[in-house]
């Protein structure tokens, strides 16, 4: 599934988000970003304190559903009424810092959940307990912990091993790359940060996008 919050999202991300995750869900006034976007969403939630009377009107009542908790974002929203599936975000991170950083706490509090987040810049997801990638020698990837925790690895120019991480201590942001990555991680909290760099592909950040999504698919999470 393709999650689409009202932050920003260009057209060809989402575009790219649907051919590997076709069905399409609106977070709040993500429905109305959606429709403006051209693609119809099959269903909308959250508190739909955001969501224009035009897109309801288009959207009609059986795409709707509103989930009122003011204590929870709609990515927690949706994640209460979602299955279990690959979810690729879009438009939940960016401009508002406020919006990020309650995108990454929705990461770490559902660590048994495969979330993707596709950003402007970097694609971004939840390590799980064991991992390897195949990125570009030279490539920035930082590793962010939200708790206590340890990790080894290989692959990177500033190895892990031995390292206690933290938030509030020792971080691991804009590391790189120096061949085939693997990562091993003692708790669930570790946040991934792959470059989506330049010149990827047509579509900037593809060999990234398809690294996270093969991590996430592989049954070594939580």
């Amino acid at each position: 599934m393709t999650l689409l919050g009202a932050g920003k999202a260009s057209p060809a991300d989402l575009n790219r988000a649907l051919l590997e995750a076709p069905i399409l869900v609106g977070l709040d006034g993500g429905g109305d970003q959606a429709i403006k976007l051209g693609h119809t969403p099959a269903l909308v939630t959250g508190d739909l304190d955001s969501l224009g009377a035009e897109a309801r009107a288009h959207l009609g009542e059986g795409r709707i559903l509103c989930t009122p908790d003011q204590d929870s974002t709609d990515l927690d929203k949706a994640l209460e009424v979602l299955p279990d599936a690959l979810l690729l975000c879009l438009g939940v991170s960016g401009a508002r810092l406020d919006h990020t950083l309650a995108t990454i706490s929705t990461l770490v509090r559902n660590p048994a959940r495969r979330i993707v987040v596709i950003a402007e810049d970097d694609i971004v997801f939840l390590a799980p307990r064991q991992m390897r990638m195949e990125l570009a020698p030279g490539s920035r990837l930082s590793l962010f912990p939200m708790v206590p925790l340890r990790a080894e690895s290989r692959g990177l120019e500033w190895p892990l091993d031995g390292l206690d991480l933290s938030p509030n201590g020792r971080i691991g942001t804009s590391n790189r790359v120096t061949g085939p990555v693997s990562l091993s991680v003692s708790d669930p909290g570790l946040v991934v940060l792959l470059e989506r760099g330049a010149g990827d592909g047509a579509w900037r950040g593809e060999n990234a996008l398809r690294q996270a999504m093969a991590v996430m698919a592989a049954p070594t999470g939580w």
